[in-house]
């Protein structure tokens, strides 16, 4: 498999900013001093700059965060309001690291000690708390075990990741955060809930009857004197108009975060245009269709890959050679894609974390091979007893592609359908192959993130084999027991 990345590296200092195409930045708006003096601080951590060996940024995640330093160091009132402030928004396409930013701007600029992240959804916001903790330095590269709270020592990191308080924003919790929040004054917190726990929070702090009405008014109180940022990820999942209110109450800097145009409600929100980064998709596709799995499939099945700039390498070759391809990916999915080959008797499920290893790195995750390993034995679970997943149905593959955590407005679930099979027909067809015990059954795990072949092999020429090594083949070992005990073949996809 190639190595497919978006670009690295870039002077983000104030002049270049403003003259990036990709913002809307001003220079008379903006504290150049202070400025400054925060991008000094993130450029202290090694994953900024990209000291040798060590992960880093994408070069557009790091513009992204650029913006936000400059939104907060700059002027927010605005002009025919100067009472409120106005509201920064990063536009960016799915698959290009939002949840970097927010852990990022969220763990390691000076001035934002506390932060409120809002989310649509609540499995969103599992999903962005995980990141923030540990998974998202995990992806990028640092060695991590478990889910417990990732940090780090100046030593190793270029400056300390300190530790931080990170709890679910939920009615439930309320008693427990304030509590802590008054302890521990001045120590870093995160607070990540839905839009729908603000508004609860806020109906109980509103009703002096209502249990813990008290500690909600606290609460809120709390967040408006002393919190520095609020985030607010996916706004344009439903109606702005219809939460932001209890956001524009706190009358915070605040950031909305979108993978959709710019739209007229966000003005609910108070953005006006004078903090803006848009990282458009159709600017990017060629880094989209490389970086996300999505966009890969999405090049090679639509057969557009050479005129995109997609080598053609083992995986394409793979999906190529497949005729009918399916998006299961949700928070439901058996797999992140589902390949069927009726002439062949094949059905094969995809597990993927599309990336790169740093070329300076060890070459091979083990977080990474146990996350994505965790999700693909799972899969075993049904395929092996010929049982299909009860979600697959023909109204499923007829709806728009959930690509991690944005809808793919107008890109069906339908990848490739040579025979223009219909929704049902396709839907038939998944589910016999799946019963049927004459086929072959392969796991696809797409690992480009975990592990660069040339580094695991000369890491096997070596020895003693160095722990880190030994984890990762132990896991492999494992997952190739459990498929071969279940009559499924492993496949793996890496670096070079």
């Amino acid at each position: 498999m190639a190595l497919y990345c978006f670009s690295y590296g870039i002077n983000v200092n104030l002049s270049e900013l403003i003259r990036d195409n990709r913002t809307s930045i001003r220079q008379d708006v903006i504290d150049g001093t202070a400025y400054g003096r925060a991008l000094r601080h993130l450029r202290g951590y090694n994953f900024w700059d990209g000291t040798e060996g060590m992960p880093r940024l994408w070069e557009h995640q790091q513009a992204a965060i650029a913006t936000v330093l400059a939104y907060l160091n700059g002027e927010k009132a605005i002009p025919e309001r100067p009472e409120q402030k106005e509201a920064a928004l990063l536009k960016l396409p799915t698959g290009t690291g939002k949840s970097g930013i927010v852990a990022v701007l969220a763990r390691c600029l000076p001035d934002v000690r506390r932060a409120l992240v809002l989310t649509p959804r609540t499995a969103l916001t599992e999903q962005l708390m995980a990141d923030i903790r540990y998974r998202f330095w995990k992806h990028m590269g640092f060695e991590h075990e478990g889910t417990a709270l990732f940090t780090a020592e100046a030593e190793m990191f270029g400056s300390a990741l300190e530790s931080v308080y990170v709890q679910q924003f939920l009615p439930k919790n309320v008693d427990m955060i304030v509590q802590h929040l008054i302890e521990a004054e001045g120590d870093r917190a995160i607070l990540v809930g839905t839009h729908q726990a603000l508004g609860d929070i806020r109906k109980r702090a509103h009703n002096p009857e209502s249990q813990g009405s008290a500690n909600c008014v606290a609460l809120l109180a709390h967040i408006q004197d002393v919190f520095d940022l609020v985030i607010v990820d996916e706004g344009h999942y439903e109606p702005a108009i219809s939460w932001s209110r209890g956001v524009r109450e706190f009358n915070l800097p605040t950031l909305l975060l979108s993978a959709t145009p710019y739209r007229n409600d966000y003005k609910s929100f108070r953005v006006r245009g004078r903090y803006l980064f848009n990282f458009p998709y159709a600017a990017n596709k060629g880094a989209w269709y490389s970086q996300s799995i999505f966009g890969l499939f999405s090049v090679t099945c639509d057969e557009v890959r050479d005129a995109n700039g997609i080598a053609d390498d083992d995986l394409t070759k793979a999906i190529e050679a497949v005729p009918i391809w399916l998006c299961d990916d949700d928070n439901r999915e058996a797999a992140d894609f589902i390949g069927v080959d009726p002439d062949g008797k094949k059905i094969m499920l995809v597990h993927a974390k599309v990336g790169k290893q740093q070329e300076g790195g060890q070459g091979f995750n083990v977080g990474g091979l146990q996350d994505v390993g965790r999700q693909a034995l799972a899969s075993l679970g049904f395929i092996s007893r010929g049982q299909p997943s009860t979600i697959w149905t023909p109204e499923r593959w007829q709806t728009d592609v959930h690509a991690n955590k944005v809808t793919l407005d107008g890109r069906s679930r339908i990848f490739r359908n040579p025979d223009g099979l219909t929704a049902e027909q396709m839907n038939d067809l998944l589910r016999a192959s799946c019963r049927n015990p004459s086929f072959d059954r392969e796991i696809w795990i797409v690992g480009a993130k975990m592990a660069r072949r040339q580094a695991l092999a000369d890491g096997l020429d070596q020895a003693p084999w160095e722990n880190r090594l030994r984890q990762f083949l132990m896991h492999w070992d494992a997952m190739q027991t459990a498929c071969a005990r279940a009559n499924t073949r492993l496949r793996f996809y890496c670096s070079t």
